[in-house]
């Protein structure tokens, strides 16, 4: 499992209590867990964050050293 956090909800400014944050499968993909929570709770979500995994990580580490370089 894995925690969702700091989701935004699409409510049409009706005065409604939604979750924030919200443990689901690891294998899904940010695409699954927005139709899964749309679902689970019948309100379309705007936007959520979700934990980095080692990919994102490798991904933001070699960017980083790729733009420390040309800035040196």
């Amino acid at each position: 499992m894995v925690k969702i956090t700091n989701i935004i909800w699409e409510t049409d400014n009706q005065d409604v209590t939604l979750p924030t944050e919200v443990e689901v499968e690891e294998h899904l993909s940010s695409e699954e867990i927005a139709e899964y929570l749309s679902n689970l709770y019948g309100y379309l979500v705007d936007s959520f964050a979700m934990p980095m995994t080692d990919d994102d990580t490798d991904y933001f580490g070699e960017y980083v050293n790729e733009v420390e370089g040309k800035v040196s």
